[in-house]
């Protein structure tokens, strides 16, 4: 898990090894997190 402090750079590697087949998966996840504030709960 490299990305596991960044959860950004984990949402784009998910979609990268297909996990995904929704082309616009990281950027819709991502979105949701800042939309909802969701960082605050890594730390």
């Amino acid at each position: 898990m490299a990305y596991k402090d960044n959860p950004d750079m984990f949402a784009a590697q998910l979609q990268r090894c297909g996990y995904a087949t929704d082309p616009s998966y990281a950027k819709k996840l991502v979105s949701i997190m800042k939309t909802w504030n969701l960082y605050h709960y890594d730390t």
